[in-house]
């Protein structure tokens, strides 16, 4: 009886005690972002950790000190050799679970190791494929030390939650790791980064100008192949045939000033792509929900639809002239014809899937439908007719 006792009780001391290998969370070390440059014939990593206490938001408790971003930095001859050295230093050990951005430099894509880094990232497990990716041009540790609004922590910036102003203003749609590496191996479409640049000439915090984060362009890549960049002004016109597009204003000027603004959402795109004479030709309807934000100019309604509908198609075909420029389908119409016609694509596609010419799209029309016109008043037509 004795024997069991004792058996009972040292069973009891084993379940009461704590795990001996456990780490306590303020002792470790989260990486929340990682970023890769090329110089020399060398990686250069770059590795970016939080304070998670500045994260924090408690009601009624205003933040009173700046966050705490700490970033790393280490050469090697490939990713994992400078991995290592960031560990080797980072006096406890490195958790790569919270990695939720990655960024990469041109000097990464103008030396082709694009490919070599996604390696990379595909073999540390730890990191997830949910991850933001992005491109630049900056150093990528102003990047990380990024100003933030109202004290808060990097976590709330472009860098880490880009979705919520895309919601507000859909330019170019932030990428995920897998939708970007699953882009890549598709046969007939481009893939692009949305490339993040510092910004330091709109806001100011006090009398001093914030360095703010702001995507200003693309890279673009086909066929696995990074084929160059395009700012954000000659993507133009991409949004209107990307489904994911929330909501953009444009702007309709006249001699300068601005004439009128709308607010347009939800585009419908259909594309019906044809061979003829051994070249590809598509015939593209976009249906587009639309609420007048602003109207300075008398004009009647048909006539604000027809300055519209011009401006949006000018501003799409701009984009498939940009991209031809690059050898890049941008607008993904080689897809369609690749999804409905195999062959045929396989018989045009040059060496980089490439089927496009300046004369690709054949028919383009735009169709737009009022949702609200915010109380503003159109010219009658009658009465602009008498007016001629």
């Amino acid at each position: 009886m004795k024997a069991i006792l004792i058996l009972v009780a040292g069973a009891s001391l084993l379940l009461t005690t704590g795990c001996w290998g456990s780490l306590e969370i303020q002792t470790i070390h989260y990486v929340t972002a990682i970023g890769a440059d090329y110089k020399d014939g060398e990686y250069v990593l770059y590795a970016q950790m939080l304070d998670f206490s500045d994260a924090a938001k408690l009601e009624g408790q205003a933040k009173t000190k700046k966050p705490t971003v700490y970033v790393g930095k280490a050469a090697g001859k490939s990713a994992w050799d400078a991995a290592n050295k960031l560990q080797a230093a980072a006096q406890q050990q490195l958790f790569w679970e919270q990695v939720s951005t990655i960024i990469v430099t041109d000097n990464v894509l103008k030396a082709d190791k694009h490919l070599e880094f996604l390696e990379f990232t595909n073999r540390e497990k730890e990191i997830r494929y949910n991850s933001w990716i992005f491109s630049t041009k900056e150093n990528i540790e102003d990047i990380f030390k990024a100003q933030t609004f109202f004290k808060f922590s990097p976590l709330y910036t472009l860098l880490h939650e880009p979705k919520e102003q895309y919601r507000q203003s859909s330019s170019i749609s932030p990428v995920r790791l897998y939708q970007f590496i699953r882009s890549l191996k598709d046969k007939a479409r481009s893939s692009y980064l949305p490339t993040l640049t510092l910004n330091n000439a709109l806001w100011r915090e006090n009398d001093k100008n914030m360095k703010v984060l702001e995507i200003d362009g693309a890279d673009l890549f086909q066929t696995k192949r990074w084929n160059g960049w395009l700012s954000r002004t000659d993507l133009t016109g991409w949004q209107w045939v990307n489904p994911k597009t929330q909501s953009y204003p444009v702007a309709l000027l006249s001699d300068d000033d601005i004439s009128a603004v709308m607010l347009f959402q939800k585009p419908r795109i259909h594309i019906r792509p044809q061979a003829k004479r051994d070249k590809a030709y598509f015939d593209m309807t976009i249906t587009l929900d639309a609420n007048l934000v602003e109207l300075r100019e008398a004009m009647t309604e048909n006539e604000l639809m027809e300055r519209y509908t011009k401006l949006l198609e000018g501003q799409i075909l701009h984009v498939l002239r940009e991209g031809i420029r690059i050898h890049t389908d941008v607008l993904n119409l080689g897809d369609t014809l690749y999804r409905s016609n195999p062959r045929v694509w396989q018989q045009m596609a040059d060496n980089h899937a490439f089927v496009l010419h300046n004369d690709a799209i054949r028919h383009l029309k735009i169709n737009i439908h009022f949702q609200d016109t915010g109380e503003y008043k159109f010219v009658p037509q009658k009465r602009k007719d008498e007016d001629k």
